[in-house]
């Protein structure tokens, strides 16, 4: 009996260990990533510790068994009273037996009802696994407190008087415990079906993964940032003179950041930051509406070449027959050419200052922009806009330096066209001029003439590339911000769900301590019941003795 109580002493011991253990398991596995794999451990020690205590069940019933045989030796018969007191004892040991076989029942259809509602919604192993833990606990405990009343009865009756009808007896246990058998096989059978149901979920969780496997890695991830921080590195080395720029944005970024820090929260940075990019976009229309306004007036010079071309082609069809042309005349397409080459200067000063204007814009841009970068919260989701956009402003600068650098070019050849225009003024002011000489100017200007369309169609070219190209940068704009939204949505969506896990965790925990206390009041009673059984025992077996002396 002794051996007895130490082994029921350290299994509940074990019992207590692994359920600290499994709980501290628990509450760790809820905010890891790998609870899946943590609850099927928890769920496999669950099983071995339930085997163990069938074992332990099998091994105390054997010791019972070997007890009543040996305690079969002191035989005596008890009278009426004795006889109904054991009938009490055995009635209260058999409705208590009958009532830990219906709990286990009860914890067998239980288990399989969690592991069929496992089989629908994943996100319920774990509460369900507390569940069966904690009924596994409770089945645990009554387990040992029966064991402990038999234990206490067996001493009793072997210290105060001998067992009639012990026949009787074994074959009551052994017919329970042929119950308990068939229930045991019943819970391995509910077991296995269980097992089966978590097979099946770990075949979904497994097609879930292979889901989530399809999706973008980390190596995709870490090639496209690989590929960004090439391109990156590319403009850089070939827009080396903005490097100066850039420093003097970082001094001026470090004060606005100084002021910055004592300014507006995070919406109202939100804010700032989708202002910042209407303005951009608005620069972005300006510029390309700049753009516009310089084809529209590379198209207009055109035509003035064109319309010269013809009036020149007039000129000399009117003086086909004749061998030289008049001064007069030759004066006149001189102040037309002069006139046409002074509107084109005061063009090309109205784009200049135009072009300067933007690329302030655009410095003012990119300060502000790299001001949002440092002081903004979600930084690492909005960098590669920025950087998109920042890329874009790049070409567009580069694109008009090339335009500007154009347009040098074409006041280096008006230049030169006035200068054979006052050589051509020199000879007609000596003499007219001949018609080979004319001829040879009128070849040269066509020939210039093709050669400012052709270049005028190169600049509309890279007008068209430049407007593909914003609205590249658009598109990715518009696709950055949906991908932010939809990570805040799901960071929502995940806050809610733990914070559901947190209620009903709290929820089980208070159901625990309420089961306990039942559990507290339940053995209190038995305790008492037990006493009183005692006390009636020793009352009647008094009695007996009394009654025999008397005799």
């Amino acid at each position: 009996e002794k051996r007895a109580q130490d082994k029921v002493t350290s299994i509940l011991l074990q019992d207590e260990q692994s359920r600290q253990n499994l709980e501290t398991s628990l509450d760790l596995n809820l905010n890891s990533d790998d609870s899946h794999c943590t609850l099927e451990a928890d769920y496999i020690q669950l099983k071995e510790l339930y085997k163990n205590a069938e074992a332990e069940l099998t091994n105390l019933r054997a010791e019972m068994n070997s007890n009543l045989s040996n305690s079969s030796l002191q035989t005596e018969i008890f009278e009426c009273g004795s006889s109904n007191a054991e009938a009490k004892d055995l009635h209260s040991h058999e409705t208590q037996h009958a009532l830990a076989m219906g709990f286990l029942a009860e914890f067998s259809k239980e288990n399989m009802q969690t592991l069929r509602e496992t089989n629908e919604n994943g996100y319920c192993l774990e509460e369900k696994l507390r569940e069966t833990q904690s009924k596994h606990e409770e089945a645990l405990k009554e387990l040992s407190s029966l064991r402990a009343q038999v234990q206490q009865d067996l001493c009793c009756r072997e210290e105060h008087m001998p067992l009639p009808n012990l026949q009787e007896l074994t074959q009551s246990y052994e017919d329970e415990i042929e119950e308990l058998k068939q229930r045991l096989k019943r819970v391995l059978e509910d077991e296995e079906r269980a097992s089966n149901s978590l097979r099946e979920m770990e075949e979904l969780l497994e097609i879930k993964d292979k889901i989530l496997a399809k999706c973008m890695s980390e190596e995709e991830c870490k090639e496209l940032k690989k590929s960004q921080s090439l391109l990156i590195e590319n403009i850089n080395q070939e827009k080396a003179l903005l490097i100066e720029k850039y420093k003097e944005a970082q001094e001026e970024m470090k004060m606005l950041q100084e002021k910055l820090n004592h300014q507006a929260s995070f919406h109202e940075q939100e804010n700032y930051f989708q202002e910042m990019v209407a303005e951009l976009n608005k620069t972005v229309d300006d510029l390309s509406n700049q753009v516009t306004a310089i084809t529209q007036k590379y198209n207009e010079t055109h035509r003035e070449l064109k319309d010269l071309k013809t009036k020149r082609v007039e000129v000399a069809s009117e003086h086909v027959n004749s061998n030289y042309i008049h001064k007069e005349q030759h004066e006149q397409l001189v102040q037309v050419l002069n006139v046409s080459v002074d509107e084109l200067k005061e063009r090309l000063s109205e784009m200049e200052i135009k072009l300067k204007g933007a690329e302030q814009d655009n410095t003012k841009i990119q300060r502000d922009l790299e001001v949002q970068k440092q002081t903004s919260v979600s930084l690492s989701e909005h960098t590669q806009i920025i950087m998109s956009l920042e890329s874009t402003i790049k070409t567009y600068n580069s694109k008009m330096h090339q335009m500007e650098q154009g347009l040098e070019q074409k006041e280096i050849e008006l230049n030169i066209l006035r200068g054979n225009l006052a050589t051509e003024k020199a000879a007609i002011q000596e003499a007219m001029v001949p018609k080979s000489e004319y001829e040879k100017l009128k070849v040269s200007s066509e020939a210039e003439s093709n050669r400012l369309t052709s270049r005028i169609n190169d600049l509309l070219k890279e007008q068209e590339k430049a407007s593909g190209e914003v609205a590249q940068a658009r598109k990715e704009n518009l696709l950055a911000k949906s991908e932010r939204d939809a990570a805040q949505t799901q960071l929502g969506v995940k806050e809610q769900e733990i914070k559901r896990l947190r209620t009903r965790s709290h929820d089980m925990q208070q159901a625990i301590d309420e089961l306990q206390k039942q559990m507290k009041d339940f053995l209190k009673i038995e305790e008492d019941k037990d006493k009183k059984v005692r006390v009636y025992i020793q009352f009647c077996y008094w009695l007996l003795v009394l009654d025999s002396g008397f005799y």
